[in-house]
């Protein structure tokens, strides 16, 4: 989960394009996985192609502070079409599958919450929000459930 790790930054990436294809992305969507992290800019738009460029979640996230930032995401994704939801779950569901590992490791542990630099709650509150509000909009993103209800469970701890 520690970013600053280019072999993690670079298995993440990954994961989040084998998800996609996985649950019935395209080789656009693919591609837009792979690129989900890094700034769009025109010339990505021109290698790449519009689609591409359209579904990279990576711009929804403006700085601002964290709980608005997030708000401001959930809400994007509301109005967002499948293409730029199954992008954004893949790479939300790769980011929970990877807080579930570092807790379940010794050596990192509950420590994992301090690592995110939010609380536990607030980190909770939104995987719970994915899964509430996102996830019913996408019919086979039910790959989702099993982390949102372990998160949900951890909620009460």
């Amino acid at each position: 989960m520690f970013m600053e790790d280019k072999s993690v930054n670079v298995a993440h990436l990954l994961a989040v394009a084998a998800t996609v294809l996985e649950y019935g992305g395209d080789e656009d969507l693919a591609i837009a996985a792979l690129l989900h992290d890094s700034a769009k800019d025109q010339d990505g738009r021109n290698r790449f192609g519009e689609r591409v460029a359209t579904a990279d979640t990576a711009k929804g996230e403006a700085k601002a502070d964290w709980r608005e930032r997030k708000e401001g995401y959930l809400a994007h994704l509301q109005k967002a079409d499948e293409d730029i939801l199954r992008v954004s779950l893949a790479d939300k569901v790769h980011n929970a599958r990877a807080i579930l590992r570092d807790l379940r490791k010794p050596d990192v542990g509950e420590e994992i919450w301090a690592a995110l630099h939010q609380p536990k709650e607030e980190t909770l509150w939104y995987y719970r929000s994915l899964a509430d509000g996102v996830l019913r909009k996408i019919a086979n993103c039910l790959f989702l459930f099993p982390h949102a209800l372990w998160f949900e469970s951890h909620s009460q701890n």
